[in-house]
């Protein structure tokens, strides 16, 4: 029977063994890709997708934004157009960017396998471009806000059946993406068991991930993804508050059809209109 100076002895070892360099350097790796393929992605978002649309229909591009840590904008509106398509493609084109760039490089990808740093930094930057523009398009049409807003019906059977279905569709595409990046983990820290392999997927990924998160709160950056729920909160509230204001308006103007229009503003300024948290 082992004996505790044996149990320590092996723990010693086994301590001594543990790759814990490469943790840490794979980590920091991966920290400073998600710095650079998140920008990367967003550059993409905002400047193909958007900048070239509204260039292409004449239309008036003053300026693009990338935050350090959070997303973006373009500063663009559209020239004269006729017809769906330019408007659709305005909104969506930069969705359909970061798309079609993520099957890009999981596609090159294959081309490139042996070349490890190379292959995880296009692996990492279409893992981000798929799930970020993926994320963004399920947020967007549930909350009605950002790039899809306006273009489904909030509420409707619709719409509801388009987010399950692309809710349905995400694990099969996180799945196929993560699957890519795992077996390039697999070949810088090797693992026998899928259980391991995804330990080590947390330790490292997982955490690089955090600490971008937290340097992200601590900057105060904005994203739309995360201010989805708040923004669709605070339209909500203006949209009920506006209907409410409007139905004051007539309730005036039919106790009172004399009523000046000085009057009617004065009072509509001075209604105490309730929107309940509801």
């Amino acid at each position: 029977m082992p004996t505790q100076t044996h149990r320590t002895e092996n723990w010693t070892q086994a301590f001594r063994k543990f790759p814990l360099q490469k943790y840490l350097l794979l980590t920091i790796l991966l920290f400073s890709f998600l710095i650079i393929s998140s920008r990367l992605a967003t550059l993409l978002h905002e400047g193909i997708g958007h900048w070239s649309v509204s260039t292409l229909f004449n239309g008036n591009c003053r300026g693009i934004y990338v935050s350090t840590w959070g997303g973006g904008y373009s500063d663009c509106d559209l020239g004269e157009t006729s017809g769906i398509i330019p408007p659709m493609l305005y909104s969506f084109g930069g969705i359909i960017v970061n798309l079609l760039c993520g099957v890009a490089l999981i596609a090159f990808y294959e081309k490139i396998k042996g070349k490890t740093s190379l292959a995880l930094f296009v692996v990492f930057f279409g893992l981000i471009n798929i799930l970020g523009a993926y994320s963004y398009l399920v947020t967007g049409i549930y909350y009605n806000v950002g790039d899809p807003s306006g273009w489904l019906t909030t509420g409707s059977a619709f719409t509801t059946f388009t987010i399950l279905i692309l809710l349905c569709i995400a694990p099969i595409i996180s799945y196929y993406v993560f699957q890519k990046y795992l077996m390039i983990q697999q070949s810088i820290l090797p693992a026998h068991k899928i259980s391991n392999r995804l330990i080590i997927c947390f330790a490292t990924l997982g955490l690089s991930i955090c600490i971008y998160f937290l340097v992200f709160i601590a900057t105060s950056e904005r994203l739309m993804i995360t201010d989805a729920p708040r923004i669709y909160v605070e339209e909500s509230r203006d949209e009920i508050r506006q209907a409410k204001l409007e139905a004051l308006r007539q309730s005036l103007l039919e106790s009172n059809p004399k009523i000046s229009a000085e009057e009617l503003e004065r009072q509509l300024q001075g209604a105490d209109i309730i929107v309940s948290p509801e």
